[in-house]
């Protein structure tokens, strides 16, 4: 059975404070800190991420093992707005298998990532691309995570 990865790195971190994160995180293994070439954008509520394999930024983030469960693996397609049956210039995120950096110098491991697909110039940049650190000084991201998702 191929592994089933996955890269968090917005409101599905472990930190993240909302019942739905915590309900992601009793159903999967949490594998650690991870990272990932690009920038995370700020759309108003939640982030994207800008996946970009030439830059020097990495945004941080977690992986998670799904356990192979792709009942989990379409509900998370839909909460990110992802439809697989549609070509990929028609959702605004992609999910892809993208080379990811793990913590602790381990080589990289293959996960996949919600990639924002969207305009990039029509939104701030998240500095330093760690979501939580951002999170708790916007106010819209945090009434976003007491929203029932």
């Amino acid at each position: 059975m191929t592994p089933c990865i996955l890269f968090t790195y917005g409101s599905l971190l472990s930190e993240y404070p909302s019942a739905l994160s915590r309900e992601i995180h009793r159903a999967c293994g949490l594998l650690g800190p991870a990272r990932i070439a690009g920038h995370l954008l700020d759309l108003g509520q939640y982030p994207a991420l800008v996946y970009d394999p030439q830059a020097e930024g990495r945004v941080e983030g977690e992986l998670l093992d799904l356990k192979a469960d792709e009942q989990l693996l379409a509900f998370l397609d839909a909460y990110e707005g992802y439809d697989p049956r549609l070509p990929p210039g028609e959702n605004l995120y992609q999910r892809r298998r993208l080379p990811v950096e793990q913590a602790g110098g381990q080589a990289p491991i293959e996960a996949w990532v919600y990639v924002w697909q969207g305009p990039s110039d029509a939104y701030p940049r998240i500095p330093h691309s760690n979501y939580l650190d951002y999170f708790w000084r916007h106010e819209n991201h945090r009434r976003f995570a007491r929203r029932p998702h």
